[in-house]
């Protein structure tokens, strides 16, 4: 759960602010909290550090108004608002998401595909056709 300390984000984005930007662009992997990745979730969001930070996200459960919301600001918090802070106040920014954000890296393997979610598009007979 290692990147770089916000001391130094924080120092690199106001040198970027220097120039007088119109705008900046966020471009993904704001938040990492992977939850399900075989390779990424034992030292992210699965561990047992992070369970010890936020707490345990339940998927299935509701995010706002209940206990995995307390469980999302703990994690994501942390690695959004000390990065930013008050500095784009006066610079519109805009984020894209990826991955990471929606709490998984985009792997797949013979037993998961974490990203995108599975959809089901039709019956188990169009399917087989």
């Amino acid at each position: 759960m290692k990147s770089l300390p916000p001391a130094v984000r924080n120092r690199l984005f106001r040198r970027a602010l220097s120039f007088q930007p119109q705008a900046a662009v966020a471009n993904g992997d704001h938040v990492y909290w992977d939850l399900l990745s075989p390779l990424t979730s034992k030292r992210y969001g699965a561990s047992a550090e992070a369970e010890k930070i936020a707490g345990q996200f339940d998927r299935a459960g509701i995010v706002l108004g209940g206990d995995n919301e307390t469980v999302l600001k703990r994690a994501v918090d942390p690695q959004i608002a000390p990065i930013y802070g008050v500095d784009f106040r006066s610079t519109p920014m805009f984020f894209i998401q990826d991955d990471h954000d929606y709490f998984d890296n985009d792997e797949a393997t013979d037993d998961i595909v974490t990203f995108p979610q599975r959809i089901s598009c039709c019956s188990s007979r169009e399917r087989r056709s």
